[in-house]
């Protein structure tokens, strides 16, 4: 793989690769195909990567991009070129026509005609008209002796045994439940959540003029409307949706780890771009009461105690 030939001919055909992929482009233009802003949006917030529960996930869309490198502009020229390639293509494989020679072949076969004679035969009668000789019959029987053995059988004696058979003999106490939440408790324990907006921007400068309208009192939703480069989230006022700690990078993260809801950070800079960022809300991290979680905690334990009591009884029955 390392050779010169076959370096020469890796290159060669991304070369070609991307030589076709800008003649179609060229092609698309000239037949003046084209796809808005609103079929990328639809695109986007249809696509199967982005979904959770049934809807689109903002957060799942940011984390995509980041993890990718990309910015919301990048992606949607992305999504753009796809779409138009993809509506070439349709275009081309659905296309349907006939040439004359086709035409007067399928006429000249549409006005055939033929005969046709049948004659039947019935085997069953031609059968009761065979016969076979004794001499016949032993001959064909020493040719296949060995076709004609009876497979060998034994006779087996067992026992059946599953898990349900040995479910009777478990009992979960509520010792045994304390016990397991105690010991898993870090399990039971919901991390705080926060409910962000941002406005996303090129420069500093533009960064630091938002700054400045936010203090002379313009309302952020507004500004991330108009000023926002992350499209998705700038119509909706910037908003992010809710995100666990982990979600976004953590120089994003930082900016607004103290702040509380109404309050918003300063710019930040992250991945090439400044932020603003606003906390709307915020939940705060919550213990889950055993009582809540004591039948799945049951559940469990019973789960766990079943297959080892089942495992334990194959092995005496083994014996």
């Amino acid at each position: 793989m390392d050779s010169p030939e076959y370096a020469a001919q890796f290159n060669q055909s991304v070369l070609n690769g991307l030589i076709d992929e800008e003649l179609l482009r060229q092609y698309a233009k000239e037949l003046k195909l084209g796809i808005s802003a609103d079929q990328i949006k639809s695109e986007i917030v249809n696509s199967q990567m982005f979904q959770q529960d049934g809807k689109f996930s903002n957060e799942l869309y940011q984390q995509t991009l980041r993890h990718n490198n990309l910015s919301a502009d990048g992606y949607a020229a992305i999504v753009q070129e796809g779409m138009l390639q993809s509506q070439l293509q349709e275009g081309i494989i659905n296309s349907d026509f006939n040439v004359p020679a086709q035409q007067a072949l399928l006429a000249k076969l549409l006005l055939q005609q033929r005969e046709v004679r049948l004659a039947e035969f019935s085997v069953a009668k031609e059968m009761e008209n065979q016969t076979a000789s004794e001499q016949e019959l032993r001959a064909y029987y020493e040719a296949n002796k060995t076709k004609l053995l009876a497979p060998e059988k034994l006779a087996v004696e067992y026992v059946t045994l599953s898990p349900k058979d040995v479910e009777s003999k478990v009992e979960i106490t509520n010792e045994q439940i304390q016990t397991y939440y105690d010991r898993n408790k870090a399990d039971y324990v919901t991390k705080g959540e926060a409910h962000l907006a941002h406005i996303q921007v090129a420069s500093e400068a533009e960064a630091q003029a938002i700054e400045q309208a936010l203090k002379n009192g313009e309302d952020f939703a507004t500004l991330a409307k108009n000023k926002s480069s992350d499209t998705l989230s700038a119509n909706n006022g910037g908003d992010l949706g809710w995100a666990k700690a982990g979600t976004f990078p953590k120089a994003f993260e930082d900016a607004v780890a103290n702040l509380t809801a109404g309050q918003m950070s300063a710019a930040v800079k992250v991945d090439n771009a400044y932020h603003i960022i606003k906390v709307l809300e915020r939940k705060p991290e919550q213990v889950i009461e055993l009582a809540q979680v004591k039948d799945k905690i049951a559940q469990t334990i019973r789960k766990e105690l079943v297959l080892t009591e089942y495992f334990y009884s194959c092995a005496r029955n083994g014996k």
